[in-house]
């Protein structure tokens, strides 16, 4: 449906007319939102949730400052006839419109009234669940029961046919150059579920396989603009992102509300805003690292969209008009209301019938107004279309509101229905009839009806038990394994504000003491989403970080310390090497078996070389393999540690995404365990523990383990008592009215004891770092003796770079009261005791040091 408005921009004398492509769904228009920009350009956004293509409108970039209607002026023009549209989308080349609609596509000309084809025909089956329009205009793909086809657009004629899939598929999306096709789909062949377990992407040409994922039961598939992704979300609430052409997951950005609706690519890819349009919670991520940028929780969120520069998501409340506008370079939200109109007014959305009428007045041009009182009844519904869909998108788009109401207690319970009865009961009204709106009876309930009702009832209600009996099991076990932790917070607790990082800070992965310094090293993603692990060394005196680098190689890809010596792994003339360093003394290692990458790890009696699949151990100047596996081993940028029977890896996944816990036991070497499986704490509703921040083995053998995201969990565990949980998502008691333990707001309570790595002392005590301080754990007692704030941040595009979450990871004791603090994002600090008893924080990595060449 085409409708053309002229607005007067209020800035310029000049009047800009535009064409908005309305977007409806069985019988309702979503809704659209026309805002004017300062150099009286215009955008039109259409509905995020039906994944329209946007009207390239938008001249300007710059933030809108008016919004609604305004002073438009409608004509409405040829539309196509069904109004009960589901899914529509414009052809690329602006051509053709095509409309899903019960199931059935239809192609229809822009601008004309007859179909050109409709798939599948009239009474056959096969109902279609998606379709995507090829980047040339010539073909669709559509996806329906048993797989994928595609349909030749001007004759509408099957062009073939995908067999990958065996049963429903969903999503499919060309890549924007045309050569592939993603679509999430059943391979079970097994149509009585909705489930799409696997994510295919396939050469259009050939048909041959060129990423497959299985296991993933996904609703939404996107394509980055530059076709080298595909993105979609999983059940686990990530958003893969796959490097098609490499056939590895990129990153797996966790998405930290219950569901994601919808999600769509900046227009230069760097971001990814993903939407949970039920909970109204727009979160938008750094595509490469996975970081979130900005999450707020709106009061409601209809739809929303980016701007062409990739600066700002505008997310629209079409219901309350208000409009949010999230801009990246400050990291600020801005928020705006129309004014309230009154009746008369355009904009306004009445309360009742006569407000109906009377408002018409108002929106409708007089010659329109004629038009329609000329028009014969009979005609109305045919004719008037596109003034039906305008009515229930702007009058209708909540069903909170007085008008919606008024309609509900007439018996209109029908969306669809609405508008008809309004334009019907104008119409008599303009030719002098009566236009009282008849009340409507609801449909007398049948027997069937009934039946239904109950078997669809006790299939929730068997749902619902099970789920509350899986979920009721794991809270009675995280009640059994609280270590039943007290806290002791002194009246007079120091508290230290975390100044802002300035400049680049460094994401530690591994911190140890070498003679006299502390060598720690940081991760560097490469643009192949490989990865590597600069060394630093810091010094104690000077408090400076220095970059090093050794004579053997220019580049070190990671470092060691082992037995008091300084252990790097480099590559000189395209041949990896390991060089040995202490006390100014170099050697040469040999290199483990094995091809491809390789980093190192420790253990109690010998250092550890990892590569894919095997890990060898040094014994004297050799290296024996201990290990031999048939299946991947995760790259870590945490060194691997063997702690008794078991290999622990820190899986880095791709750019930030991942940090999953996991470890093989070399008393069963056929699989790798991990840490949020194994613990057996977790629920349908609370979290997951597959974010590890930290690990270490404490002096009586215990294995101290921080988890979480957004919220953190402190676990220890032994053979003796399995897993028990010292604080549990920031507290230090089991709540249950609390799950999920997902925090609302960005900062860190007075009451959250948030801990994301441990230090074990010398007297059998732990000392705790967290966003919110540093405390001593002795026995089951827990005492705070500093306080942090400021640890949540706002985070910065541009010349200064703030932290958004100052989450320290790594700690290494330099002396009495002394600790330096290595921070997985956040920087590096030094937290000492001063000379009058106050610990003073110091931080580190604003500006570096000189490299030091070994």
């Amino acid at each position: 449906m085409l409708l053309v408005l002229e607005f007067d921009s209020g800035i310029t004398k000049e009047s800009v007319s535009i064409k908005l492509d309305l977007v409806a769904n069985g019988g309702s228009v979503f809704r659209f939102f026309i805002t004017l920009f300062t150099s009286a350009a215009l955008a039109v956004f259409s509905s995020a949730v039906c994944n329209a293509e946007q009207t390239e409108l938008a001249a300007s970039e710059n933030e809108p400052v008016t919004s609604s209607l305004g002073h438009a002026k409608a004509h409405w023009l040829k539309a196509p006839k069904d109004p009960s549209c589901e899914f529509i989308r414009y052809s690329p080349d602006r051509a053709f419109v095509a409309n899903l609609s019960g199931g059935r596509l239809e192609l229809t000309e822009l601008g004309s009234e007859t179909n050109l084809w409709r798939c599948p025909p009239p009474g056959q089956g096969s109902r279609i669940w998606g379709y995507s329009w090829s980047p040339d205009s010539k073909t669709i793909a559509v996806s329906n029961e048993t797989g994928v086809f595609y349909i030749e657009a001007l004759t509408g004629k099957c062009a073939g046919v995908y067999k990958g899939f065996t049963g429903r598929t969903y999503s499919p999306a060309y890549s924007p150059d045309g050569k592939y096709c993603a679509a999430a789909g059943s391979m079970a062949g097994d149509n009585s579920t909705r489930d799409a377990n696997t994510v295919r992407v396939w050469d259009v040409r050939t048909g041959s396989k060129v990423l497959e994922v299985s296991g993933q039961s996904a609703g939404c598939v996107r394509w980055s603009n530059d076709g080298k992704f595909v993105a979609f979300n999983g059940p686990d609430r990530r958003i893969q992102i796959w490097n098609v052409l490499e056939k590895r997951m990129n990153i797996a950005i966790p998405f930290p509300e219950r569901a994601i609706s919808t999600f769509e690519w900046s227009p230069d890819d760097r971001y990814l805003a993903g939407c949970d349009l039920g909970r109204a919670v727009v979160t938008i991520f750094d595509s490469a690292t996975g970081n979130v940028l900005t999450s707020h929780k709106f009061k409601k969120a209809d739809d929303f969209e980016w701007t062409k520069n990739s600066q700002a998501i505008l997310t629209f409340s079409h219901s309350d008009n208000y409009r949010w506008n999230l801009q990246f370079k400050s990291g600020r939200i801005k928020e705006s209301r129309s004014e309230r109109k009154t009746l008369g007014q355009k904009g306004y959305i009445p309360k009742n019938i006569d407000e109906c009428l009377l408002q018409l007045n108002c929106e409708m041009p007089r010659a329109d107004i004629g038009k329609l009182r000329a028009c014969k009844e009979s005609d109305l519904f045919q004719k008037y279309d596109a003034l039906s869909m305008w009515i229930e998108d702007n009058w209708f788009s909540s069903s909170e509101s007085e008008l919606a109401k008024f309609f509900a207690a007439k018996g209109y319970l029908r969306r669809s229905s609405k508008p008809y009865a309004i334009i019907l009961s104008y119409h008599r009204k303009l030719n002098g009839l009566s236009f009282e709106l008849p009340v409507r009876q609801p449909r007398a309930e049948t027997q069937e009806d009934r039946e239904l009702a109950k078997v669809r009832e006790e299939q929730y209600r068997c749902e619902l038990e099970a789920k509350q009996k899986k979920i009721e099991a794991v809270y009675q076990n995280i009640a059994k394994s609280m270590l039943g932790v007290k806290l002791d917070r002194p009246a007079h607790l120091q508290s230290i504000a975390i100044p802002p990082v300035v400049g680049e800070n460094l994401c530690v992965r591994y911190a140890a003491p070498f003679e006299g310094k502390i060598l720690l090293t940081t991760k560097y993603c490469l643009p192949n989403d490989d990865f590597y692990n600069p060394a630093y060394l810091f010094d104690l005196t000077s408090n400076k970080i220095h970059p090093l680098s050794t004579s053997e190689f220019g580049r070190i890809d990671g470092a060691v310390v082992f037995d008091s010596k300084l252990y790097m792994i480099g590559s000189r003339h395209g041949k990896q090497q390991i060089v040995e360093y202490s006390h100014g003394r170099h050697k040469l290692l040999a290199l483990p078996p094995g091809e491809g990458w390789l980093t190192l790890g420790t253990s109690s009696s010998g250092l550890l070389a990892v590569r894919k699949n095997s890990i060898c151990q040094l014994q004297g100047d050799t290296w024996k393999t201990i290990v031999s596996t048939k299946f991947d081993i995760p790259k870590c940028g945490l060194p691997a540690q063997m702690i008794g029977p078991r290999i622990y890896f820190r899986d880095e996944g791709i750019g930030e995404s991942w940090k999953r816990l996991c470890w093989l036991d070399l008393n069963e070497l056929d699989h790798l365990i991990y840490f949020e499986e194994n613990c057996g704490l977790r629920d349908p509703e609370g979290p997951t523990y597959d974010m590890v921040y930290s690990f270490v083995q404490g002096l009586r053998g215990d294995l101290w383990i921080s988890s979480g995201s957004f919220s953190h969990t402190l676990f220890r565990w032994n053979k003796e008592d399995g897993y028990r949980i010292a604080t549990l998502s920031d507290r230090i008691a089991f709540e249950a009215k609390k799950l999920p333990y997902v925090k609302e707001t960005d900062g860190i309570s007075e009451r959250d004891v948030a801990i994301t790595c441990v230090l074990p002392d010398t007297s059998g005590d732990v000392f705790c770092f967290g966003p919110s301080g540093m405390y001593r754990l002795h026995e089951h007692e827990l005492s705070q003796l500093v306080k942090f704030t400021n640890a949540v941040q706002e985070n910065w595009h541009g010349k200064i770079l703030f932290h958004n979450n100052w989450v320290p990871t790594h700690i290494v004791k330099c002396g009495e009261n002394d600790y330096f603090l290595g921070t997985h994002w956040g920087g590096t600090a030094r937290l000492q005791l001063d000379q009058h008893g106050a610990f003073k924080f110091i931080l580190l990595d604003g500006k570096l040091g000189s490299t030091i060449r070994l």
